[in-house]
């Protein structure tokens, strides 16, 4: 393993949470500018909308603004000026970008049974709501924890038939995708953008839609805070000595994690 050369985090219950009411942690701030002047980059990498994002950042008060930022687990966006807060200052990754919404285009076209099959299934399980905000299937909210794991357990048989289809969970909400587009894949796109190894790359994140991006594909070291889900610490678990789960919570376990790496 080499010098960590790109921080990956997820945002929300990674970087902060209610708790700390959005804000960066004197632990996490130290640990953010440790990383900086050990002379690594950082990328965000949420399921927030653009907007939502920045917001977030704005609110974060962290001691230096992000590099890169992912929305939406696909879309890539580069700063391009000083003020992060400012949807202007946040370039797209265009050539990737493009093509991630073309097939996505394409695969609710080629798709359209697999749809049809989740609107059925959702029509007789009252605790799941449909999110059609262009009169498509985009998403699903549940009512419960476990009303998403029968989702989930349904959506795993559908994909033997529709392998191109595939979704990100985070808590109650999931958002259908395609299945090369996640937070691994832009990790990936990133690395490549500057020019990094994965080894050099350290991932913190702490649930389900972050699991593909916490794997040695992607990333040589990986971290996450002990409020993460059952199968993000089994994960990170299962790569130790290069993963670690911190006893702490939210940002305060983040902060550990980089520090011990870059210890």
């Amino acid at each position: 393993m080499g010098r960590i050369a790109l921080l990956c985090t997820d945002f929300d219950g990674t970087l902060t949470s209610i708790e700390d009411k959005g804000r960066c942690i004197p632990e996490l701030s130290a640990a953010l500018q440790a990383i900086r002047e050990n002379g690594a980059l950082w990328l965000i990498n949420t399921g927030r909308s653009l907007q939502h994002a920045i917001e977030g950042i704005s609110q974060l008060e962290a001691p230096f603004s992000p590099d890169f930022l992912v929305v939406n687990e696909r879309h890539i966006f580069q700063r391009n000026g000083k003020n992060s807060s400012e949807a202007a200052s946040w370039e797209p990754l265009r050539d990737w970008n493009q093509t991630c919404d073309l097939r996505h285009e394409e695969l609710y076209q080629i798709y359209s049974e697999a749809f049809e099959e989740v609107r059925k299934w959702a029509a007789i399980h009252p605790q799941i709501q449909l999110w059609e905000p262009d009169g498509r299937i985009e998403g699903v909210v549940a009512d419960s924890e476990s009303s998403m794991d029968l989702l989930v357990d349904f959506l795993l048989t559908l994909r033997q038939s529709f392998p191109l289809l595939s979704f990100q969970r985070n808590s109650v909400y999931l958002r259908f995708c395609h299945c090369d587009y996640h937070k691994g894949s832009t990790l990936l796109r990133v690395a490549q953008e500057i020019g990094i190894a994965s080894t050099s790359i350290l991932a913190a994140g702490d649930n389900h839609n972050d699991l593909q991006m916490l794997d040695p594909t992607y990333a040589g070291y990986l971290v996450c805070p002990s409020n993460s889900v059952p199968e993000v610490r089994a994960k990170v678990a299962l790569h130790a000595p290069f993963g670690f789960i911190s006893s702490k919570k939210f940002g305060a376990g983040t902060a550990e994690g980089i520090w011990k790496f870059l210890q």
